[in-house]
């Protein structure tokens, strides 16, 4: 039943996500991950092919809250 919550609150949080980005072209998620309840979730923008994380808080009433773009630097 936990990994069926957490898989659930997972896809819903990817669903806002797209549905948030506005005219900026869509969020494709292409990697989740969770611990307790923290939630990352990687994505690449639609059209431009910037990528980026969102973290995010999922306490147990299942709402997304205090979302934020992580800084990446990207090292060759």
């Amino acid at each position: 039943m936990l990994l069926r919550t957490t898989t659930f609150r997972m896809s819903m949080a990817a669903s806002l996500m797209v549905m948030a980005s506005g005219c900026a072209g869509p969020l494709i998620v292409s990697a989740a991950q969770s611990r307790g309840d923290d939630v990352k979730f990687a994505y690449t923008r639609a059209g431009s092919g910037q990528q980026g994380i969102v973290d995010c808080k999922v306490p147990a009433s299942g709402d997304i809250q205090e979302c934020r773009h992580m800084k990446i630097n990207f090292q060759e």
